[in-house]
């Protein structure tokens, strides 16, 4: 794992100047973990809980089923399209694959798309969740705390 900076994205307004953002970029920088190529190797929030609805309903993971879920576990709604999204950018970062089932009459000739968690995916969702298991101050086996 190599670690950089980044510095956040920020939105200039119309009443700051030039030295104004260059001053705030510099001082809001963002800890960002890398893999090998570059490739960011964060979670965020959205992206773990739908890992975990990946893992609850294999091998039978597709989108349906991962809003249905998602919604039985948090107790409210999350948009179909967030949650499309969301497993775009999973498979992107190699943290999920995908793969297509039988098509069926009742989906209009459609096929569904399953999702699993490959090994990587598997190592960045357990690396997240123990980071925050340690932020709570739970102790995690095979980790310092």
């Amino acid at each position: 794992m190599e670690y950089t900076i980044r510095p956040k994205a920020s939105k200039p307004t119309r009443h700051t100047d030039q030295k104004t953002d260059s001053k705030h970029n510099s001082r809001s920088k963002q800890f960002c973990k890398r893999d090998t190529n570059g490739m960011d190797t964060n979670l965020k929030q959205t992206e773990q809980v739908v890992m975990l609805a990946i893992l609850r309903k294999q091998p039978d993971a597709y989108g349906v089923s991962i809003h249905e879920e998602l919604a039985k576990r948090l107790g409210s709604e999350v948009p179909m399209a967030t949650i499309y999204a969301t497993l775009e950018k999973l498979q992107t970062k190699g943290f999920i694959k995908s793969r297509q089932g039988e098509a069926t009459a009742e989906r209009g000739g459609r096929a569904k798309m399953y999702f699993n968690i490959t090994g990587k995916g598997q190592a960045a969702l357990n690396a997240s969740l123990n980071a925050l298991d340690r932020l709570r101050g739970i102790k995690v086996a095979g980790a310092m705390a």
